[in-house]
């Protein structure tokens, strides 16, 4: 007698399988960070699986340095240590601010996870510890404030926390091409005398910078900050820094291009330009603002004050009225030939200054550069 074999369906066991394979996937600790830069007591531990939510006072972490976490679900994948307990207050005006605890800038921190954490599926979070770094030194901002010769920069570098100038040494390079040229600190002698009154409320956070050498005239450089910048407070030093800002040297003193702008249409255009458009006029290097107001006071345009208040290699220039006065462009063009740089030094060569025509009735602006003064990228700041 044959016995009747039923046979399992096989989509069943395979849902079965990809069902048990499921319930077993391995959790993990996918980022620990802190929310944004601003805040500094608190952070936030992401898992890649839903999880099962502990109350409070039983969450198995614990952390090196040690700080007392009250911890706050703040949805199934995210826990959040807050080192305030911010809900013993009625109200947010109650709390007593002057005891509030912050996150050690400089730090990295050890979490330690503990058998206990589980999955929404049951599944444990097997022992592990991870890692994360409270605000590292990182330079923030830099800029050059000011120029000893057209070669030589003066640079600003703004950290997120006061340095210690010592770690600077060595760290800090200007990079063009193979080309590198180490940057050292300033010392106060060498502070320039306008900046004295600006620099004396700032702490160690601001460091005055100076290349060892000066810039080569063709190239466009790039700061570089090698790892291991410290600051006074904490165990991590800064990791490596490099800008996407060029800084170049001033060349000779040469007007480059301009362009017009149809204030009536609002269209802009490289030119002639006509004697009542907005017309902005560029340079290849920094402008002495004195001498561009003494072509203010024989112009009739009017130049743009914000223009003049900033270190800038142009000038913005605006007609009071719809002006079609041939004379305004004449005296534009000898303008350009007094103005000087703030090296001192005037606009070369003369044979690049704008011409004036006639179109019509209107007369116009307009700029004919030989071919060996084209304008490159190598000319532009």
């Amino acid at each position: 007698m044959k016995t009747k074999i039923s046979h399992f369906p096989l989509f069943t066991l395979l849902f079965i399988t990809l069902n048990v394979y499921a319930q077993r996937h391995e959790i993990n600790v996918t980022n620990i960070d802190t929310p944004n830069q601003y805040n500094n007591d608190s952070f936030i531990i992401t898992f890649d699986q839903p999880m099962q939510r502990i109350e409070s006072g039983k969450i198995p972490i614990s952390i090196k340095p040690a700080i007392k976490c009250y911890w706050t679900w703040i949805d199934h994948k995210n826990l959040s240590c807050n080192l305030n307990n911010y809900s013993n207050s009625d109200e947010e005006d109650d709390y007593d601010y002057s005891k509030k605890k912050e996150l050690q800038i400089a730090t990295t921190y050890k979490v330690k996870f503990k058998k206990g954490l589980f999955d929404t599926n049951n599944n444990p979070l097997k022992a592990q510890t991870k890692r994360f770094t409270y605000k590292r030194p990182t330079l923030t901002h830099f800029g050059v404030i000011d120029w000893k010769t057209p070669y030589l920069p003066v640079l600003n570098l703004d950290f997120n926390q006061e340095i210690n100038e010592r770690s600077l040494k060595g760290k800090m390079y200007l990079k063009a091409e193979k080309t590198t040229i180490p940057l050292r600190t300033v010392t106060k002698d060498e502070i320039p005398k306008k900046y004295n009154t600006h620099l004396s409320g700032r702490n160690k956070q601001y460091n005055l910078v100076i290349p060892n050498q000066p810039l080569l005239k063709d190239l466009k450089y790039k700061i570089y900050l090698k790892k291991g910048v410290k600051g006074f407070i904490g165990n991590s030093p800064s990791e490596k820094y490099n800008s996407k800002t060029n800084i170049q040297a001033h060349d000779n003193f040469k007007f480059l291009s301009y362009t017009c702008q149809n204030t009536r249409k609002w269209k802009t255009y490289s030119g002639p330009c006509y004697a009542d458009d907005r017309i902005e006029l560029s340079f290849s290097s920094i402008i002495d603002k004195s001498t561009a107001f003494q072509c203010q006071d024989r112009y009739k345009y009017r130049l743009y004050t914000r223009t003049l208040r900033n270190n800038t290699s142009s000038l913005i220039l605006d007609p009071e009225n719809n002006q079609h006065d041939r004379t305004n462009l004449e005296l534009l063009s000898d303008c350009i030939d007094n103005l000087e740089d703030i090296f001192g030094r005037k606009i070369t060569p003369n044979k690049n200054k704008p011409t004036i025509k006639t179109i019509g009735y209107r007369p116009t602006l307009e700029l004919n550069l030989p071919k060996n003064t084209l304008i490159t990228d190598k000319d532009k700041i």
